[in-house]
């Protein structure tokens, strides 16, 4: 025979031969001798008024079952009780109501209010609970088991032995909640970005790495105009601190909860998924990358290349404007730029994200539409001949179109790729050689992409790069994490990554001899100004809601 201490409670475990096992409970006193009944009252004296009668008692309440849910019966009213179904036997012990499930063993409530039964623990059975029995004043539960064993022709007849002992269980504590566990929900007492505190707590057996569901009562509407009452799955979150009366728990990515929402124990196979996390609507997110660079080798320089971007996602869309790259630079030989800004939208679901953008985009380099910046500088050769420089520094505006996509979901395992398309003219010769004509198109200018892999509840890793026509490129590896809150809106995120990153432009450099004789000669060439070297970057996101 074997006990588990259970607080004022003992169970016991004690086999049968006819294959029925008893499951006991140890409880006080399951009657008590009724009190002597008073000595009927004298006659009260002539002239004195007989004491008036005691109030009525207040009707008991007695539970039964009907079908296979649990009432509540006092008088002539019958109340059914928030019990999980099916119930195949009920005894009620003081403040106790044990209730058998059958395969799903014993719940046992507490009924100090008789009509609001609160559930306390569950008792697994390794068979079906049945019934109720009382043995030298414990509650014991019938368990039924069945089993079967192959049947050999040609084996001889034999008697029945009776069924060995079954070994004894090793003292367990109270186990989590399975798959039968009765579903009662708990309010939400207070709401954070990332957390949550729930009303039941270390009293009701909560204890730190438990899962609760988050739901929300919805309509959903059926065939026709029909509607039923349902419930939305919002998030299944960790408890991660207890207090007797609450716990307090950890949201999953991106979770929103409201005071409104409900929670009950999760089961077995309900948990939330850090790789494909449920899609969010309704929030936004502002966010800033810096990549500050110090040029390598000659000529001295600095530059830097950030992204600057604000989005909204909405029930199915995004909408956002990014300048991407910021690609901005100082050297002794001159200044660079390298520059989108966009305006992007298109359709976004769990799964991907798709869609299209336009703006304008400035670059160094050999386009149309330039803003000259030329300085001029005479210098005579070890000849004694004079020559003129001038350094031309080149640049120009393009409208330009993006092309962006997301794999996987917006908070999980993702893969983030961007494209640009500058509008090119220029002028040149006719195929007769004949004159000039304007010849327009897009050019490719710059792809930026990034893979990020979810390490935990609020860690990612990711790796990042890009690179272009435009003048820009960069490549490095990092990690991000939610620093407060989980994505939802109030959030704060930061991420770092280390790796390397450049920006160049060109500027025209003519150079003009003078050897006083022969007339001056020109020679003209493009030179690159440029900026490269290690890069570590730190980015600062805020979640928000409109």
């Amino acid at each position: 025979m074997v006990n588990w201490e259970l607080g004022d409670a003992r169970l016991r475990v004690m086999p049968k031969a006819v294959g029925l096992f008893l499951l006991g409970v140890a409880t006080p006193a399951l009657a008590q001798a009724p009190a002597t009944p008073p000595a009927p009252a004298a006659p009260a004296p002539s002239g004195t008024a007989a004491p008036s009668a005691p109030a009525a008692p207040a009707r008991p309440v007695e539970y039964a079952i009907d079908g296979n849910r649990v009432v509540a019966i006092s008088g002539s009213q019958r109340s059914e009780l928030p019990i999980e179904r099916p119930a195949r036997a009920l005894r009620r012990v003081g403040s106790r109501l044990y209730v058998a499930h059958g395969s799903n063993g014993v719940a046992v409530y507490d009924v100090s209010e008789p009509l609001s039964p609160q559930f306390v623990r569950l008792f697994p059975t390794s068979g079906s609970a049945a019934d109720f029995t009382v043995v030298d004043d414990e509650i014991w539960v019938i368990v039924e088991a069945r089993s079967a064993v192959p049947l050999e022709e040609t084996a001889p007849l034999a008697a029945p032995t009776p069924a060995p002992e079954s070994p004894a269980p090793k003292r367990e504590t109270p186990i989590a909640p399975v798959d039968s566990l009765p579903t009662s929900t708990y309010e939400l007492t207070k709401v954070a970005p990332g957390t949550a505190q729930i009303a039941i707590g270390s009293a009701e057996g909560v204890r730190v790495g438990d899962r609760f569901v988050i739901i929300r009562p919805k309509s959903v509407r059926g065939s026709g105009a029909d509607e039923f009452a349902g419930e939305e799955l919002v998030d299944v979150a960790v408890v991660v601190a207890v207090k007797d009366g609450s716990c307090l728990v950890e949201l999953g990515r991106s979770s929103v909860v409201t005071p409104a929402d409900l929670a009950r124990r999760a089961r077995a196979k309900e948990d939330d998924s850090i790789v494909f996390p449920q899609r969010v609507p309704g929030v936004g997110e502002a966010a800033l990358v810096l990549r500050p660079l110090v040029n390598v080798g000659s000529p001295i320089g600095v530059g830097l290349l950030s992204t600057l971007e604000a989005s909204y996602w909405g029930g199915s869309y995004f909408v956002g404007v990014r300048v991407d790259p910021i690609g901005l630079g100082v050297t002794a030989d001159g200044s660079i730029v390298a520059t989108s800004a966009l305006a992007e939208g298109g359709y976004d679901g769990q799964a991907f994200l798709v869609g299209l953008g336009f703006g304008v985009s400035a670059v160094n380099g050999n386009l149309d539409y330039m803003l000259d910046d030329s300085d001029y500088m005479y210098a005579t050769d070890d000849a004694g001949y004079t020559y003129e420089v001038v350094d031309q520094q080149e640049t120009h505006f393009a409208f330009t179109l993006s092309q962006v996509a997301r794999l996987g979901a917006r908070d999980g395992l993702r893969l983030w790729v961007r494209n640009l398309l500058l509008l090119h003219r220029e002028e040149g010769l006719n195929t007769d050689g004949t004159g000039y004509e304007e010849q327009s198109g897009f050019i490719y200018g710059g792809t930026s992409a990034e893979l990020s892999i979810p390490t935990g509840r609020r860690a990612d890793f990711f790796v990042e790069g890009g690179g272009g026509l435009m003048g820009y490129w960069f490549a490095g590896a990092g990690v991000s994490t939610w620093i407060y809150g989980n994505g939802s809106p109030g959030s704060w995120r930061l991420s770092v990554s280390a790796g390397g990153a450049g920006i160049s432009g060109s500027r025209k450099v003519t150079q003009t001899y003078y050897d006083g004789i022969n007339p001056p000669t020109e020679t003209t060439y493009d030179e690159t100004v440029s900026i490269m070297g290690p890069m570590v970057s730190i980015g600062i996101a805020r979640c928000f809601s409109f």
